[in-house]
């Protein structure tokens, strides 16, 4: 088993598609990092994913680690200088889109980017 903390876009499909079977669509929480009236669930839900992740993709993750690819999703970004915070915000905003945990609704109406090289 790799010891390796590595997402897939698999592994965050699956998270997301959890969290919209489990507490709806994002725009419905209420909250801005959990569903307003099942905290405990929420986190009973972090931790099976965490098990989840460890035995079908033989990753290990942390809690803080599942929530923090939830939170590259669910929080809106001011600036993002690192090229794998980029990514990570990309990606887990892709796959949050693709389940329907996150509508276009939720998007910001306008993105400024560029390449400093």
């Amino acid at each position: 088993m790799s010891t390796k903390k590595k997402w897939d876009l698999e592994m965050r499909i699956y998270m997301y598609g959890r969290l919209l079977e489990e507490f709806g669509p994002f725009c419905m929480w209420r909250c801005s990092s959990h569903p307003s009236a099942c905290k405990d669930e929420y986190n009973k839900l972090l931790e099976s994913l965490v098990d989840y992740f460890e035995k079908y993709h033989g990753v290990l993750v942390s809690v803080g680690g599942v929530r923090n690819q939830i939170d590259w999703a669910i929080r809106n970004q001011k600036r993002i200088k690192h090229r794998g915070h980029t990514s990570n915000y990309i990606l887990n905003r892709a796959a949050a889109i693709h389940t329907g945990f996150l509508k276009t609704c939720d998007l910001p109406d306008m993105m400024t980017m560029s390449t400093n090289k």
